[in-house]
């Protein structure tokens, strides 16, 4: 191959493990960084009991979010239940008028 080919099938793959994160939930793609389901229990010192089950309910408690965000840098808003996610994204409240 030459060096044209290798970067172009470099880009390849890059695009397709991009495009396979955007599908993942936020702690699908912590583990992912993190190498194993194991290792980010470690990380994160919690069993790895834990870790399957916040990937069968999609979400993760806002501590451990918390722990995520900063050894990763994936948004707390991927990783938090819905509900909590808006609540912690002031930007996306509706204002409420002042009263008196």
């Amino acid at each position: 191959m030459t060096r044209y080919e290798d970067e172009k099938f470099y880009n390849t793959l890059k695009d397709i493990w991009w495009a396979r994160m955007q599908e993942m939930t936020g702690i699908e793609v912590a583990v992912e960084l993190a190498g194993s389901k194991n290792m980010l229990a470690f990380m994160l010192d919690v069993t790895r009991r834990s870790i399957d089950l916040w990937i069968d309910r999609g979400w993760v408690p806002p501590l451990r979010a918390m722990q995520i965000e900063k050894l990763f840098g994936i948004s707390s808003s991927k990783l938090l239940k819905p509900e909590f996610a808006i609540i912690l994204d002031f930007t996306q409240l509706e204002p409420t008028p002042w009263r008196a």
